[in-house]
C-alpha cells in the first residue's frame, strides 16, 4: 500500500487550482450559452477614438468617418461576429474629446458603480428611451476605448482590458551625423548617459517614468506634444536620441529615411484596448474572443504588413503608389520609390539609358608628352646599340660584355 502525503500549504494551493478551473469552466459555459442565445441579434458598441497615425486617423472616404489599423481590426472583427455567431456587432465612433490617453480612460470609468452588467444596445437612441431602461448605460458613458494603450497595473484597477492585438517595446530614433563634435556615433541611451547628452522624451508619456527607473541620471529634454516636434529637436541637436514606442518609431523611419531606428529595445509590452469594467460579461467575453481568432487567421499579421511594412515596387515599377516604369535589368525601386540604377553605366528616371563608352579619355596634352618620351627612349636605345656596335673591338667593351648582357 503506498501513503501518500500532501502539505498543508500544498492542499490548499491544488483546491485553489481546482476551484479556479470549475469557475473558469462554469464561466466558459455560461459564455456559450448567452453567445448562443444572441444569435441573430444586434450589439452596438460606442467609443471614443484617439488619434495617432497609423493607428487611427481621419478619413472622410469611410463610413465611420475613421481608418487606419484599428478601425480596420474593428471592421474584421464585425465580420468575425457575424460569420461566427450570426451576431450583428455595430461600432459608433466618435472622435476622442481628449488627446491624452490616461483622460480619455476616464471616459469609461466615471459612474460606472451603479450600471454593471450594461452595454449600449442602441447609441442612436440613448439621448431619448433608455434613460429609463435599466441595462442602459446612460447617454455620456462610453463602452470602450479605441487606443493603443500600453496595460499598466495602475490602468487595470479601472478599466479591463481586450486581449493584445500587438505588442511593441520601447525603442530610441536617431539622426545619423547629429552628434556633438568629438563624439562618437551614439546609439544607446547608457552611451548619451555617460557622454552627459540628452534625450528628447515625449511630455506626458510613459516613457520618463521608465527612463526614471532604468538611467535615473540621464538627462530629459522635454519635447511634444508629437513625434514631429521631437524629431525636429533631434535635428536642432537639442538631444541625440528619442526613445518611445517602437511601432510608432517604425512608421514615423518608414516615411522619413533620414531617421533610423537603434538596436536598443528597454522593454517589451503588449497593445491593447481598454473596456469599460461595467460591460456585460458576454459582450467583453465576445469582444475578447474575435481579438484572439484575429490573430490566430492572420488578421493581424495582414494589418501589419498594410501599416508598418515597407512597401516595396515590383520589380519593373517605381514611384510612391508603383505606377512609374523602372527597367528591369538596369534598376530596382528603393522605399521611397526611387528608381536607382544598378551600375553608372545606366542613367534616366528608370536607369533605361545607356552611357555610350568612349574608348579613349587620355587628354592630348598627356598622349603628346608620352610619345615624346617614348621617342626620346627609341632614339636613345638605337645610339646606344649603334655606339656598342661601332666600339665592339675595344677592350673595355669586351670586358663589361657579360654584364651589358
Amino acid at each position: 500500500m503506498v501513503t501518500i502525503i500532501i502539505h498543508p500549504d500544498g492542499l490548499r494551493k491544488l483546491l485553489h487550482l481546482f476551484f479556479l478551473v470549475a469557475v473558469l469552466l462554469g464561466a466558459d459555459a455560461k459564455s456559450s450559452m448567452n453567445i448562443s442565445s444572441l444569435n441573430g441579434t444586434s450589439i452596438h458598441l460606442r467609443a471614443p477614438v484617439l488619434l495617432f497615425r497609423p493607428m487611427a486617423f481621419l478619413d472622410d472616404s469611410t463610413q465611420t468617418g475613421f481608418g487606419g489599423f484599428q478601425i480596420d481590426l474593428l471592421d474584421r472583427i464585425q465580420q468575425l461576429a457575424w460569420q461566427n455567431d450570426g451576431i450583428n456587432l455595430t461600432f459608433s465612433l466618435e472622435l476622442s474629446p481628449t488627446d491624452s490617453y490616461n483622460d480619455a480612460l476616464h471616459l469609461i470609468t466615471t459612474n460606472n458603480s451603479d450600471k454593471k452588467n450594461c452595454y449600449l444596445t442602441n447609441t442612436a437612441d440613448n439621448n431619448n428611451n433608455t434613460q429609463n431602461d435599466p441595462h442602459s448605460c446612460g447617454s455620456l458613458e462610453y463602452d470602450m476605448v479605441i487606443g493603443d494603450y500600453w496595460p499598466t497595473p495602475e490602468r487595470f484597477d479601472h478599466v479591463d482590458f481586450t486581449p493584445p492585438y500587438w505588442t511593441t517595446g520601447f525603442a530610441s530614433m536617431k539622426l545619423p551625423g547629429n552628434q556633438p563634435a568629438g563624439e562618437k556615433d551614439i546609439s544607446l541611451l547608457a552611451e548619451a548617459n555617460q557622454a552627459g547628452l540628452k534625450a528628447c522624451v515625449l511630455r506626458d508619456s510613459a516613457i520618463v517614468a521608465l527612463l526614471d527607473e532604468v538611467l535615473p541620471d540621464i538627462d530629459h529634454h522635454l519635447c511634444g506634444p508629437g513625434v514631429d516636434e521631437c524629431a525636429r529637436e533631434l535635428m536642432q541637436g537639442n538631444c541625440v536620441l528619442f526613445p518611445w514606442d517602437e511601432l510608432m518609431l517604425g512608421y514615423f523611419t518608414q516615411n522619413n529615411s533620414q531617421f533610423v531606428l537603434t538596436k536598443e529595445r528597454l522593454r517589451t509590452t503588449a497593445v491593447v484596448w481598454p473596456l469599460r469594467r461595467g460591460l456585460d460579461p458576454t459582450i467583453s467575453f465576445l469582444i475578447k474572443k474575435y481579438i484572439y481568432s484575429a490573430g490566430f487567421n492572420g488578421v493581424l499579421d495582414e494589418l501589419y504588413n498594410k501599416y508598418y511594412s515597407v512597401q516595396l515596387c515590383v520589380i519593373g515599377k517605381s514611384g510612391r503608389a508603383c505606377d512609374l516604369p523602372c527597367d528591369p535589368d538596369h534598376g530596382r525601386s528603393n522605399r521611397e520609390g526611387e528608381c536607382v540604377c544598378d551600375s553608372t553605366r545606366w542613367i534616366g528616371a528608370d536607369c533605361s539609358t545607356e552611357v555610350m563608352t568612349d574608348l579613349n579619355l587620355i587628354p592630348s596634352e598627356l598622349k603628346s608628352v608620352g610619345y615624346t618620351m617614348f621617342g626620346i627612349n627609341a632614339l636613345a636605345c638605337v645610339f646606344c646599340t649603334a655606339w656598342l656596335h661601332w666600339k665592339r673591338g675595344a677592350s673595355h667593351v669586351k670586358i663589361s660584355q657579360r654584364f651589358i648582357l
